[in-house]
């Protein structure tokens, strides 16, 4: 479908222009879309071999590494991409979710809250503060977190439903399914 004709694309522009950095950055991102990780590593590490503060590709590269079952090589394409640009949001964002893979809730929660600062409208970073301290029982911190999900997306139901939880004490949800 869609994502045969896009992948299609991107290997005409790579083939056409291979030192072309956004050709390349493209056809990774159709091939993690399409759960082709091993190919989407390989072309970005082609991309970073030219391009070395890709901080795109460094970022995706880490995040191929998470879903390829290699967390403990993606936080050094991670930490690279950070020291080139510290206002990347999505490299902030993806190492947190490296660390909380980890079990590093301070650290993770302190990268989802520069996630969250350097793109204010980060609502996957919001909603995982926000998780994290509604996790933790301090429903007052959780409840302000909550809060700003709803400021980015005032329709969001989960935030909604969990601001109310924190207000009538019920506290975070048993153990079990979410929903």
């Amino acid at each position: 479908g869609d994502l045969a004709t896009a992948l299609d694309d991107a290997d005409h522009l790579v083939s056409n222009h291979p030192k072309l950095a956004l050709a390349r950055l493209r056809r990774s991102e159709i091939l993690m879309n399409h759960g082709d990780w091993d190919e989407a590593e390989a072309e970005l590490r082609r991309l970073i071999e030219h391009r070395p503060e890709h901080t795109m590709a460094l970022v995706h590269l880490g995040t191929c590494l998470i879903a390829r079952g290699r967390p403990e090589q993606a936080e050094k394409p991670l930490n690279t991409a950070l020291q080139i640009d510290p206002t990347h949001s999505d490299a902030w964002y993806q190492r947190g979710l490296l660390y909380l893979d980890f079990g590093r809730i301070e650290d993770a929660t302190h990268d989802f809250e520069n996630a969250a600062e350097h793109d204010e409208h980060h609502i996957d970073a919001r909603l995982r503060i926000a998780t994290i301290l509604h996790e933790s029982g301090d429903s007052k911190k959780s409840a302000a977190a909550w809060r700003r999900v709803l400021d980015t997306d005032p329709e969001h139901r989960l935030a909604r439903r969990r601001l109310e939880e924190c207000k009538d004490g019920s506290g975070p949800p048993k153990p079990g399914p979410t929903t």
